[in-house]
């Protein structure tokens, strides 16, 4: 029962996390200014709070990229 209700749970909650993740790759790769208790595993990907040069760089290798997640691009 317990695995059941572990797998069913935390499945769904990875996989909106997965997605939140890739939004977050595809919109804004920017990492916050403060220090995040917790990051997702695309956040090391990001550019630096505050660093325009390596976002107008790298902004749009960054939203190709997400081609990992099965997006048409």
């Amino acid at each position: 029962m317990n695995c059941d209700s572990c797998g069913y749970l935390n499945g769904p909650i990875a996989y909106v996390q997965a997605m939140g993740a890739g939004t977050e790759q595809y919109g804004c790769p920017i990492k916050h200014a403060r220090k995040m208790k917790a990051i997702h595993n695309r956040h090391h990907k990001f550019m630096e709070y505050g660093d325009g040069i390596d976002y107008h760089r790298n902004h749009e290798a960054l939203r190709r990229d997400v081609a990992d997640l099965g997006g048409d691009e």
